[in-house]
Parts: structure tokens; C-alpha cells; sequence
């Protein structure tokens, strides 16, 4: 998860990913004083601590909120970030091929959601030709990717673009961005508007 979203960062016009730090599991135990000094000095506003397991969002499967992630964690604070690094850590134990290689994603905290969800660039029961969204219009980022909340919205993927509502128009149009560059892939993509 942390490699694509760095890779993509860069070249999306449609759509911005957050400011990203990215590290190891081996590096954290080596060098966890270095890491948090590094992270401290990065970010300024609220961060989350996300999983990237090499497990996570692979070709054949997909363990996305299987892993734990860390909300609104004050940066500066040392012993809330050293503490939410080592609870994300802690849950790759859950999964018998944890490695020294899993990552720990650490990125600014998105602020002012008004829509938050999932799109999947497939219908995930039958492989059908539409966008599926769950979203949620509460201003949480969590609610949707841990199963609590979610409404439903499916789009035709040959749709006119031009047809489509605010704020479903402009999503479409970065999700066919990212599925270029990513070959049209099957996807789920998490979104915050």
C-alpha cells in the first residue's frame, strides 16, 4: 500500500495524496529515536499511523482493515507516536507471514471530510462493469473501511462523465485517472472528499 500511494503521489492531477513517511518494521527497532525525530520534524499537523503489510492489497488478495491503523496522533508528541507505531506493529502478529519488511505508513491526517468511503472499480460479487461506492457523509475517514457506516452508490463505468452529479463527477474522473496508470487494475480505493 505505502510503495503505491508514494508512486502515484506525484503524478495525479485529479486527486492529491497526503503527505506520506514511509518505514520498515526492522527499521523502526533499529532506529525507532531516528524515525520519530524525522516524523516530528515532516509533519506539523495531525498524522495517521497506517498499516502497509506486504499482505495487504496484493494481486491475489486483499486484507484491507485487517490490520490497525491510528488516528489524529499529535505528531509532536513523542510517547502518543512512539505508542501508536508499536499498536500498528503489534497487529501485524494477527497474520502467520509478518516479515521485518512490513511497513508502517505514517501521513497527514485529512481534514474537513464532508464524504468518505470506498470505491471498488468492480462490482466485487460478479466482476460487473460499474464503479461500487460505500461512502458516508458523517465527517468520519474510518467509518466506512472498518464496516460501520456505509451508503451505497453504483455507477455504469461507461457512463457520460458529463451526466454525473458533484461530488460523484469529479471522483469518477480521479478514479479513471489512477486506473490508467495503473492499467486497469481491479481496484478498491479509499477516498475522502
Amino acid at each position: 500500500k505505502a510503495n503505491t500511494l508514494a508512486s502515484l503521489k506525484p503524478h495525479l492531477e485529479k486527486s492529491l495524496i497526503e503527505e506520506l513517511f514511509i518505514f520498515t518494521q526492522s527499521h523502526w527497532e533499529n532506529s525507532s529515536k531516528d524515525i520519530l525525530r524525522e516524523i516530528s520534524r515532516k509533519f506539523k499537523g495531525k498524522v495517521v499511523v497506517r498499516s502497509s503489510s506486504r499482505v495487504e492489497d496484493s494481486y491475489f488478495s486483499s486484507y484491507a482493515g485487517f490490520f490497525h491503523s491510528e488516528l489524529n496522533i499529535n505528531p509532536q508528541n513523542q510517547k502518543q507516536l512512539k505508542d501508536s507505531i508499536s499498536r500498528v506493529i503489534l497487529s501485524y502478529k494477527k497474520h502467520k507471514n509478518r516479515s521485518g519488511k512490513d511497513q508502517i505508513l505514517v501521513q497527514s491526517q485529512t481534514q474537513n471530510v464532508a464524504i468518505s468511503g470506498v470505491v471498488f472499480t468492480r462490482n466485487i460479487q460478479n466482476n460487473s462493469p460499474y464503479y461500487f461506492i460505500n461512502y458516508d457523509t458523517s465527517s468520519s475517514t474510518e467509518s466506512v473501511t472498518s464496516g460501520m457506516v456505509a451508503k451505497k452508490l453504483e455507477i455504469l463505468k461507461n457512463i457520460e462523465i458529463n451526466t454525473l452529479l458533484p461530488p460523484w463527477k469529479s471522483l469518477i474522473k480521479s478514479i479513471q485517472e489512477i486506473e490508467k496508470m495503473l492499467h486497469n487494475l481491479a481496484l478498491d480505493i479509499e477516498f475522502a472528499i
